[in-house]
């Protein structure tokens, strides 16, 4: 994986809501978290790096946690998630805090996902992503698509289509 779980849903979020993030973080964070914002969702609307073919595959609005279902289901394979590999900013932490959300399910355009049997023969480019590429599950026999925290599973689901942007606008 290269990217940050949610990344792009929690910048656009603050942007959404910069009165309420002011209200409820001291103005260092806030202002670092608007400043990030605007900085990183037009590096992401601007770039891209992979495409959404072959081995690489965009997490996009549905979020890491629908990709990964999705993948299980398209390839019908088990797909075990390390939950603590994810890279996700504290800003995405904080935010999902607030208003009540799922980081894995927040809009993570930007996330580029490689699944490969063979680590030595996955593309250069993959590596060459500003975000530095990590290595956070494997496939197994069976079916489904799980998260991992240190032997204790938890089950994905697929989006829910009343939340098609990851997370809900009238939360505010």
């Amino acid at each position: 994986m290269t990217g940050f779980a949610g990344a792009f849903g929690t910048y656009r979020m603050a942007l959404e809501n910069e009165s309420l993030i002011r209200s409820d973080f001291s103005c260092c964070f806030s202002d670092h978290l608007i400043e990030s914002a605007e900085k990183y969702l037009k590096e992401t609307e601007t770039e891209s790096i992979f495409p959404d073919s072959g081995e690489f595959f965009a997490a996009g609005s549905g979020g890491l946690e629908n990709l990964f279902y999705n993948l299980s289901v398209e390839y019908g394979e088990k797909i075990v998630v390390d939950l603590f590999s994810i890279p996700i900013r504290q800003e995405t932490v904080e935010l999902c805090e607030l208003f009540g959300l799922n980081p894995y399910r927040m809009d993570s355009t930007g996330v580029y996902i490689c699944i490969s049997n063979d680590p030595e023969k996955v593309p250069v480019a993959f590596f060459k992503n500003p975000a530095v590429p990590v290595i956070i599950g494997r496939t197994a026999d069976g079916r489904g698509a799980f998260f991992d925290m240190d032997g204790d599973r938890r089950c994905m689901e697929p989006l829910h289509y009343d939340d098609p942007y990851g997370y809900i606008k009238s939360v505010y």
